[in-house]
Formats: C-alpha cells, structure tokens, sequence
C-alpha cells in the first residue's frame, strides 16, 4: 500500500520530510486505509545511502501483511534535531536511527523502548555475536540496536602522499608520527592541499587519543572518563598543527561538514572518518584514496562500534510491528543486499558474508579495514553515551572553536570544559 503524505503533514515534518519516500500518508503509529498499521521509520544520511535504505523499507513492507512503512529521512545535523522535535512533542517516529552520543538521553526521557521483549524471538538475534547487542544496552536493557559494525578510520590522499614520497601509512602509527607526517605532506604539496583536516573539534577522536593515553570518555558509572590533562595534551597537538600549517586554518573546518568534507574538497590530505564511510568518501574525492587505522598512543584508543543505533518510540501504538520492520531492516537477506554496508557491516552473519561475497573492490575495503582494526584495537564492551553526553560533546566542540579561532588559551578551555562537563553528567 503507497498514498503520498498530505502537504500539511509534509509541513511538520520540514527538512525530514522533504526528503520523505513517499510509501504512505499516515502518522505515527496509525491504522492506514484499508487496515493496514503504519510503522514510521526515520533515518539519516547521503544521498546514497537515504536511496538503499528507502528502497529496503519497500523490500521489507512487501514480505509484511497488514503493514505499512512510512520512510522518513533527511541530513545528518536536521534529521537528529528533527527527530528530538518530534519525540519531545510526543509524535516520534515508530522507528528511528540514532547515535550513540544521544542514546542516553532518549533512553533518560522514557522516549526509547526496551526491545528485549522481542530477541530472538521476532528480532531474531540467536545466531549473532551477542557483543553486538550488549554494546548497544543502557543499564543491562536493550534500548536500542546496532544497525551494523563499523570502526574508525582515516582516510588519505595518495598522490598528495606520494608527493611527500610516502606510499603507506603504518597501522600502529602514532600521533607523534601523524603530526610529523601531517607537515612533511603539507609543506611538499604547498599547503594544497594541507597536510590533515582538523579533528580538534571532534569528540570522537579525542575519545581515541584519550584511550590510548590512560583514559576514557566514560566511566561505567557513567561519570567523566579523562581529565583536563588529556583535553590539554589533545587541543596542545592541534593548536601546533595549526601553528605550522599542518592542518586547514579555523575558517576552513567551519565551513566543511561531515559529507562535503576538507578531504573531499581537496583542501586537507587526511581525515578522520569512519570505515563504512569509504566508498562514498572514495566516490565524492573523485581520486584515489589510502586508509588506515587513527593514530595510537601506548595502546591503540581504537575500536569496533555500531555504526548507528535503531531505536523503537516507547509511545509507538504498534510495537510488535515495528519491531518486525525492525528484524527486516536487521535480518532480511534482499534487504541487507541493498543496505550493504551504508550502515556499517551487518550484524547477521548469514548477511554480512553474502555482503562481502557479493562486494566489488571498493566495497570489499570497508571489510579488510575491520580486519586490520581487530589487529589495532582495544574492545569497548559499551559505547552508548550516558545521559548528558551530547552535551559534553557539545561543551566540548565549543571550546575546541574557542581555541582554534583564538578566543581562549587551550588551558582555560580544557578547565571550562572539564566543569561543564562534569556538571552536564550530574544533570
């Protein structure tokens, strides 16, 4: 069953909606014309992988009776504040992607549902690597899960490393070695491009660089993990990459985003990305591209993560549907074919190999960077973010900005942000 959504429904839902696939007009968790229950799915992303994912909706819906999928989607930045809109004014969508850092909030504000009710039996889960699903758990309770495995990865530029004479990067590299590298390759090329884009601002690759020196983001108890030293020691290194003209000056990174990145827009030779991301990084370049492991420090801060989270609305009026849209979106082999791995490497077994069975060169990297990542890696067994963690992730970019743009000494900073920080958790 496919109508369109109605012009008024269309003007709530804004920027998600615009981007809405058109297989149904009915709201959350309503009954369609005809009977049929609606199951609103909401998710984010590239062109490209709004287009996979739509089209695995429509997979699924045509294997379900009585069903109907509403596909909702939009960019990163306004799909998530669109979604918090739409949850906190009690019109969340059935099903709904999230990150990790925002899981803990939803899961604080009764917003997501625990699933546990439907594994294995209507989420069928009993054959997967049951790691997956702890690693998605608050409190022991399965808010929400992974929609498949990623980790984390740069990307580099090769004939802007090969005019540095520099053919491969080492995987158990550091970040003494980054940095160095970072300025041999931005002062062969002229600075065009630069050596490296700037992660000064990126939580999760401070998360890396703490894990690697001793810390964490976290606690278990779900208090700070790192302290004003590690925030110092990791702003210090970007400030003097700024200083040499190994990275991208302050205006550059503000005016770059997660897809249209200073990589793709060949004006920084690295990023800092993610495994699941390389194709499309590859595609958008428009030229060849290396990857490898973050820099380490005396262990490796990497590891192997979800790549996003499903969560279910616990007002959803049909749960057990949209927990078998769910199992679809997880489990249905047509589906996981058309996904592939737009949203990290499934999490059924069956799947994931006939993914990577079926994988051209390009797609089979994502595959081969997981496993370099298992040799260069420090497990993680929980990586949902505690309740008040995206506003240390906030906290945290803003003060990065401050000391990029010259506003505020890296120490200052680091303390501001350690007392925001702390109170944020105790919120």
């Amino acid at each position: 069953m496919a109508t369109h959504i109605s012009r008024r429904r269309l003007l709530q839902l804004g920027g998600l909606a615009a981007g809405s696939s058109l297989l149904t007009a009915c709201g959350g968790g309503s009954n369609s014309a005809g009977g049929a229950v609606t199951v609103r799915v909401a998710y984010d992303g590239n062109a490209e992988r709004t287009k996979q994912v739509g089209l695995a909706l429509q997979k699924i819906q045509s294997k379900l009776t009585g069903v109907t999928i509403q596909s909702e989607f939009g960019g990163d930045d306004a799909f998530f504040t669109k979604v918090r809109t739409q949850i906190a004014s009690g019109d969340g969508p059935d099903i709904f992607l999230a990150n990790t850092i925002d899981l803990g909030n939803y899961v604080k504000s009764n917003a997501a549902l625990d699933v546990g009710k439907y594994l294995p039996s209507v989420i069928k889960t009993a054959d997967w690597d049951q790691q997956l699903l702890k690693a998605a758990q608050v409190d022991g309770k399965q808010y929400s899960i992974g929609t498949g495995v990623n980790s984390f990865c740069l990307l580099y530029d090769r004939p802007a490393f090969e005019k540095a004479g520099i053919k491969t990067l080492d995987p158990a590299w550091t970040w003494d070695d980054f940095a160095a590298i970072a300025n041999e390759v931005s002062n062969a090329n002229g600075r065009k491009p630069y050596g490296t884009s700037d992660a000064g601002r990126d939580l999760q690759a401070f998360q890396v660089f703490t894990r690697g020196n001793g810390g964490e983001l976290f606690t278990p108890d779900g208090a700070l993990g790192f302290t004003e030293e590690h925030v110092v020691a990791f702003w210090s290194l970007w400030k003097r990459l700024r200083d040499t003209g190994a990275t991208v000056p302050a205006e550059v990174t503000a005016a770059a985003d997660f897809n249209n990145n200073n990589l793709v827009k060949r004006k920084a030779a690295m990023n800092f990305d993610f495994s699941n991301r390389i194709l499309s990084n590859q595609t958008l370049a428009g030229r060849p591209l290396g990857s490898t492991t973050y820099p380490q420090g005396d262990r490796p801060g990497t590891y192997i993560r979800p790549s996003r989270v499903w969560a279910v609305y616990s007002r959803s009026k049909n749960p057990e549907k949209a927990a078998q849209v769910l199992d679809g979106l997880l489990n249905d082999p047509d589906a996981a074919l058309l996904i592939r791995t737009q949203l990290g490497v499934p999490n059924n077994p069956k799947n994931r190999a006939a993914v990577e069975a079926s994988a051209t060169a390009d797609q089979a990297r994502e595959f081969t960077h997981l496993e370099l990542v298992e040799k260069h890696h420090t497990p993680l067994e929980n990586v949902v973010f505690p309740a008040g963690g995206g506003d240390v992730s906030g906290a945290f970019q803003t003060y990065a900005d401050k000391v990029a743009f010259g506003k505020l000494s890296v120490a200052d900073a680091a303390r501001a942000l350690i007392a925001d920080a702390t109170k944020a958790l105790k919120g």
